[in-house]
Parts: structure tokens; C-alpha cells; sequence
């Protein structure tokens, strides 16, 4: 008798026809206690089938979760949940439907083809044959728990973007902060400027509202005087004849015409809107040909401009910067034309120059001589004047041009240090010291420097004669010399230097040095006085020389 191995379920504990291991906990069970239950034998045993060939196979134990004790659910209640745990439960209600080519329950999802299917969609269709397959309990635990894990990453973003929100609205702060207060410097800059335009003209407006209202004032008291004198009496008139003369005396003071003189409007301005910058202009002989243009006007920015004045049918204008770089900002132009006996006839336009130079049209020829503008002699007075827009033009401006210049000085010092670069490398160079004497001696004899090799091996040293404090017809002579070597043609340079090398003074020329021991260079090197007007050329009275020579070989 032979004995033969039955499998017994974990669950039920009885012998397994059918058994099933579970992938997870390697238990074995039956049919019915891993949760193939149906009515129908066949379908079970067909269905275990299925199972035996599924690579994952999860019982009902492994697949539903353990719940949790009574004293862990009130340790859990306690706890506080992480902001990635806040996400509230996605709950969805699918009808479940029996597969419509089967009609069996559809408890089985091809990885493959993402889509459920059913056991016999596996097992008897061609279909899902060889693809990968799993319960969709599996399935859709695994695609829930990775929904979750988006939903959990989601909400961290959601996090960080608003505690950038929270930095967003500091910073808006601070910005709505700046604001405010650059509006307010504004607003008291734009205060000054007013309040400096009024202290301006506050004098010059008192002065000419004064004299203006002064007429009605004396014609008011004047008329009082006549009424009182036309109520009077002959007795009363010839009683008070003095005091009505004393009145009539008294109103007549200051009443002696003057003459009117025009108060300046042209400079009124502040640092805001600069003044124009105003100059007048003579026209001679205005019937004729006036010539003698253009003439120049500065403005603040110290910007010469050339004004052209011409005359056809019209009095024409035109204005040019002696830099170009100022027609590319705005500037303002003010032509006047004042009558020389009415001001109210005067004409006054203003221009705005901006870009290239055009003509404007200032008043006809036929205007100013039917107003009587020319004068007696033949002459017209034009008076021009010019400023920037604003004071941001003006800034915009200087700007510019303090770029500009930084450029050029720039470029300056660059060709200055190639050029300094040539000499060094084309000249033999070499420096010379000498002492200012206070009391010349009796003899002069020069002074000569070391010798100075070029590459041919001649000999070259710098001559400087005694230069004397006291003596004021001596002058400063200094020669180079070729002590030893064959004749040539030489470029040689002498420069004496200063505390400040800007300031450095040099000469150089060539000559033909036919002859040894001969010197060749200047009898007067610098005039006396600019030497002795500046004691950086001697301190300590000590003239520095350097000086140089590049021999030219025929």
C-alpha cells in the first residue's frame, strides 16, 4: 500500500482537491477559502486553473488589509496628520459588469493591454494570449497607491508654491514701500523746485503789480479830492485852499512818467526745468544783406551751438551742436523779437530742436516793418535763447557724454602706453641726473652721462652744461653725443622729466652725427622761466633726464 501526498488548506484545514499557494505568504488553500467560490464545480476547477498559471497570486488574507486595534485607532485619533496626509479619500462607485463576450465576472486586468478582462478571455481568446496578467484587485491597489503618491507630491509643490506666495507678497511689500517713498521725494523735489521759482519772482511780480495798480490808485484818490472840492462853498475853498493844494501837491509825487524797462523772464527756472540761456542779436543794415553768421550761444551743459539767422520772404532760425552727440536729446528754443516802442507788439516763439537741423519760421519781413520793428538805423534785435527740456534731458546728456569721454581718455592712454611701448623697444634708452648749481663757477664745463651702447656697438652720452639759479641769461643746453663708433644718421629724443608724468617736457629730431665728440641737440632745451615756475622739473634741485637713440643705417 502506497501513501500519497494531500495537500491540506491553511484555512479550513481539510485535504484540497484544488489547492492554490499564495505568491505573498506561501500558504496553500482551497478553492472556496481562497475566494474561488461558485456554485458551478467546473467553472471553479477551470478557474484553477487560471490561477496555477498567473505568475502573482494573492489570497484574500494578503489582499484585504488588517484592521487595526481598538488602542492603535485611539493612538492614531491623537496624532496630527502630515500636510501630504490632508488629501481627502477618492471614493468611486463602478457598476461591475460581467464580460459581455463571456458573461463571467471580470476580476482580471491584462497589463499589456490595460484593459479588465475575464478569466476565459485568457484562458480560450487569442486575444490576451502570452500577455502579462494579474488580478485587478492587484492591480488596483498598486495604481491607487501610485495615484496617491502624485496626489502626496502634488500637494508638497502645492506647499512650496505658497511659501513663495507668502515671499511674493513680502516682496510686493517692499516694492509698493519703494514706491511710496520715491513718489514722496518726488513730490518735495517737485515743492522745491516750486517754492525756488516763486522766490524768483516773487520781488519782480510785487515790483510790477505795484506800478500797475498805481494809476488806479492815484485816480481814485484824485476823484475823492475833486468831489470834495465840488461840495465846497467859495468861503470853504478860499478856508482850506492850502490843504487842497498840500493834497494836490502830495498826489503829484511820484506821478513823473519814468519810463518803462522790461523785467527779465527769461532765467526763470529751477533745477527741474533749467532757464534759458539767452544772448541777443544785432541784425545790421536789414534791408540789405546781413552777414556774419553763424554766431554761438552756450548753454548750461557747456555746449556751444551755432545760430543761423537768415531772411527771405520770412525770418528763418536754425540752430547746430558743435557736438553731435546733443541733437539727439531734446533742447528748447526761444526766439524773441521785442518791439522798441510796445511790448504788447513783441513776438516770442518757442521751438523744440530735436535731430537733425531744420529752418523754423520766425515772423514775415512784412509784419516787422508794417509793426515797426526795425529801428531808426536800420537794425532788428533778435534775442535767442536755449536749454534743455528738463533737467532728465540735461542728465541723460551729460551722461552721454561723460561715457564718451571716458572712451576717448581710454583710447588716449592706450595709444600713450603702445607709443611709450615702440620707444622702449626702438630706442636705447638711458637716465641722467644733474645738480642745479646756486653760484656758477668760473669755468662751465658740461656734464656728460654714462655711455650708452646701441646695437652696433657705438658709444652715445648726453651733454648738459651748468645751468646756474643766479645767473638769469643761462639757459638749459643739453646735447647727445657719439663719443665712439662709425658716422651715422640718428633719431634721438631728451626729455626732462617732472614729479607729475604728464607733465614730462621732450624733444626729439635727427641729424647726422659725421663728426666724434661733436653734440647735436638744442642750445636753449626749455625756456628759463616755465622751468623755474615749476619746481617739479627740479626737486631738490635735480634735473632728471631721460633721453634716447635709434641710429638709422644707410
Amino acid at each position: 500500500m502506497s501513501l500519497a501526498l494531500v495537500p491540506v488548506c491553511y484555512g479550513c484545514k481539510k485535504s484540497a482537491a484544488l489547492s492554490v499557494s499564495c505568491t505573498d505568504c506561501l500558504r496553500i488553500y482551497c478553492a472556496n477559502c481562497f475566494g474561488l467560490q461558485s456554485k458551478n464545480a467546473e467553472s471553479v476547477e477551470s478557474f484553477g486553473a487560471l490561477v496555477s498559471l498567473l505568475s502573482v497570486r494573492v489570497c484574500s488574507k494578503c489582499t484585504k488589509p488588517e484592521e487595526p486595534r481598538e488602542e492603535e485607532e485611539c493612538t492614531v485619533r491623537d496624532v496630527k496628520p502630515c500636510p501630504s496626509q490632508l488629501i481627502p479619500p477618492i471614493v468611486t462607485k463602478v457598476k461591475e459588469e460581467p464580460c459581455w463576450s463571456h458573461g463571467k465576472p471580470m476580476n482580471l486586468f491584462c497589463l499589456t493591454c490595460d484593459v479588465i478582462i475575464c478569466g476565459d478571455c485568457f484562458l480560450n481568446g487569442a486575444e490576451h494570449m502570452r500577455h502579462q496578467i494579474d488580478f485587478l484587485e492587484t492591480v488596483f491597489r498598486e495604481k491607487r497607491l501610485e495615484t496617491q503618491h502624485k496626489l502626496n507630491r502634488l500637494e508638497e509643490t502645492v506647499g512650496i508654491l505658497q511659501r513663495e506666495a507668502v515671499h511674493c507678497e513680502t516682496n510686493l511689500a517692499l516694492i509698493q514701500s519703494a514706491e511710496k517713498a520715491a513718489l514722496a521725494e518726488i513730490d518735495a523735489i517737485c515743492e522745491e523746485a516750486k517754492l525756488s521759482v516763486s522766490r524768483l519772482t516773487i520781488n519782480r511780480k510785487r515790483k510790477l503789480e505795484s506800478r500797475a495798480g498805481f494809476p488806479a490808485k492815484k485816480k481814485k484818490l484824485t476823484a475823492a479830492l475833486q468831489a470834495m472840492i465840488d461840495q465846497m462853498s467859495p468861503g470853504e475853498f478860499f478856508q482850506q485852499r492850502s490843504t487842497v493844494y498840500k493834497q494836490c501837491d502830495e498826489l503829484l509825487t511820484d506821478c513823473s512818467p519814468k519810463g518803462f524797462h522790461v523785467l527779465k523772464f527769461e532765467d526763470v527756472g529751477c533745477e527741474l526745468v533749467p532757464p534759458y540761456e539767452m544772448q541777443k542779436f544785432t541784425l545790421p543794415n536789414f534791408d540789405g544783406t546781413f552777414g556774419g553768421w553763424p554766431q554761438h550761444l552756450n548753454t548750461s551743459c557747456d555746449t556751444m551751438w551755432n545760430v543761423f539767422l537768415r531772411k527771405n520772404e520770412s525770418l528763418f532760425v536754425k540752430v547746430t551742436p558743435d557736438e553731435p552727440e546733443a541733437s539727439k536729446y531734446p533742447y528748447k528754443l526761444l526766439v524773441q523779437v521785442p518791439h522798441p516802442m510796445d511790448i504788447r507788439k513783441s513776438i516770442m516763439k518757442t521751438f523744440t530742436i530735436h535731430g537733425a537741423a531744420k529752418e523754423d519760421e520766425i515772423v514775415s519781413v512784412e509784419q516787422l516793418k508794417a509793426d515797426d520793428f526795425i529801428r531808426h538805423n536800420n537794425e532788428l534785435v533778435v534775442k535767442i535763447g536755449l536749454r534743455p527740456l528738463n533737467a532728465i534731458t540735461e542728465n541723460r546728456f551729460l551722461k552721454s557724454r561723460y561715457k564718451a569721454l571716458t572712451t576717448t581718455i581710454a583710447e588716449l592712454e592706450r595709444q600713450t602706453t603702445v607709443s611709450g611701448k615702440d620707444i622702449n623697444c626702438k630706442y636705447c634708452i638711458m637716465y641722467f641726473n644733474i645738480c642745479l648749481m646756486k653760484v656758477p663757477k668760473k669755468i662751465s664745463e658740461p656734464s656728460h652721462s654714462a655711455e650708452l651702447v646701441d646695437q652696433m656697438e657705438r658709444q652715445w652720452c648726453l651733454r648738459v652744461y651748468p645751468f646756474a639759479l643766479t645767473l638769469q641769461e643761462t639757459n638749459l643746453k643739453v646735447f647727445v653725443v657719439l663719443r665712439k663708433g662709425t658716422r651715422t644718421k640718428c633719431r634721438y629724443f631728451i626729455e626732462l622729466l617732472h614729479d607729475d608724468p604728464a607733465k614730462n617736457f621732450m624733444q626729439c629730431t635727427e641729424s647726422n652725427f659725421d663728426t666724434v665728440d661733436a653734440g647735436y641737440g638744442w642750445h636753449s632745451f626749455m625756456e628759463r622761466k616755465r622751468l623755474l615756475a615749476d619746481p617739479g622739473f627740479y626737486p631738490n634741485s635735480v634735473l632728471r633726464f631721460r633721453f634716447g637713440v635709434q641710429p638709422i643705417d644707410p
